[in-house]
């Protein structure tokens, strides 16, 4: 942004760019001056890969239920077992 607050001229020529700011806007929070570009928006990856991810992060936490992340840990294993069935049999 240049000193008047306005997008430069350049950067309406960066459409990915353009595209990561107005995904980035829907996760901003109020009082938060810069917006963190994401790489690939929330609702286009995949869940099961953030799943695993927010269980790294849960399991980081100090004050994490023991019980809640080692049931996610199972459910997660458990259709990751059912995915590698389904494609031994589909690849068969």
């Amino acid at each position: 942004m240049d000193k008047n607050g306005e997008f430069k001229e350049l950067l309406s020529e960066d459409t990915l760019g353009m595209l990561s700011l107005y995904e980035a806007s829907y996760l901003g929070v109020k009082g938060e001056d810069v917006l963190q570009s994401l790489e690939l928006p929330r609702h286009l990856r995949m869940a099961r890969l953030e799943a695993r991810r927010y269980i790294e992060e849960y399991s980081r936490e100090s004050d994490h239920n023991s019980t809640l992340l080692e049931l996610a840990k199972l459910e997660y294993n458990q259709v990751q077992s059912l995915h590698q069935m389904e494609l031994a049999e589909v690849s068969r």
